[in-house]
């Protein structure tokens, strides 16, 4: 059965460079599919790579192996790891991403050993981890030592008030619409059933419904949803909110809620 190993990094889609560490998976490893994941992450956003990863990894076959570009390269405190998590593996720096991507502690973590390194793109370097992952079997205990303490970074969560939610843009999609940290069953618990109004960067934006889906609103309106991941979701109909209202990652969303 064919190995996948999948690819997610901030490079551009166009990049020779990736197009060098694909040559090298199938040289190394002729046995396996590769498959892009995400690349055109902005720079070192760990946010962002790990919400991309933490929801599209389960959709892959159990056994899959997924390189992490992101904020990659080694150096002290900073080494490469690999995780054991669902039956999966992932090969990423010490950086954070883990703690972004796992809902619990992974079965286990491996500290990579660091011969060979210093001159190595780590991509390049991830190739030749997976390369021995899969000559191994998936033994991880032939990978390196057991790590008990890694960096993990945590997501933003949403703050509670009685009558208040106030939450952060978490991710930002190909339309520019804007995913937030608040679920359905947030806005359920703190309303209960009264009417709010959402601010959508400032006061001079809000919205009073959400709706089903966007196709409930005219073009050029704003509206909200819950998406597929039961997530808040804003967007300008047919426009790109992101874009047009200067969103970034650190942008917040507060809900008011009224009696």
């Amino acid at each position: 059965m064919k190995t996948i190993i999948t690819l997610t990094s901030d490079r551009n889609q166009n990049d020779f460079f990736l197009a060098r560490v694909k040559g090298q998976i199938l040289r190394d490893c002729p046995e396996s599919v590769v498959l892009d994941i995400a690349h055109n992450i902005d720079a070192f956003n760990l946010t962002e790579t790990g919400f991309i990863i933490k929801h599209s990894f389960r959709h892959f076959p159990e056994g899959t192996i997924h390189l992490i570009g992101v904020d990659c390269e080694a150096y002290e405190n900073h080494e490469h790891l690999i995780a054991k998590y669902q039956n999966h593996y992932f090969i990423a720096a010490d950086n954070g991403v883990f703690g972004l991507i796992f809902d619990e502690q992974p079965e286990k973590i491996i500290k990579v050993d660091s011969e060979n390194n210093s001159a190595q793109p780590a991509l390049l370097r991830f190739v030749e981890i997976a390369h021995k992952l899969i000559e191994s079997n998936h033994n991880l205990e032939e990978m390196g030592v057991d790590l008990a303490n890694y960096n993990r970074k945590f997501a933003a969560s949403p703050v509670f008030e009685e009558s208040m939610i106030l939450g952060k843009v978490i991710y930002i999609d190909s339309y520019k619409n804007v995913m937030i940290n608040i679920l359905c069953e947030d806005i359920e618990r703190i309303g209960r059933g009264r009417s709010f109004k959402i601010f959508i960067g400032s006061n001079r934006n809000s919205l009073s419904r959400i709706t089903q889906k966007y196709s409930d609103t005219e073009p050029g309106e704003l509206a909200a949803i819950f998406n597929s991941l039961g997530l808040l979701e804003i967007a300008i109909v047919r426009g790109k909110l992101a874009e047009m209202l200067n969103f970034t990652y650190q942008t917040q969303i507060r809900i008011n809620f009224y009696d």
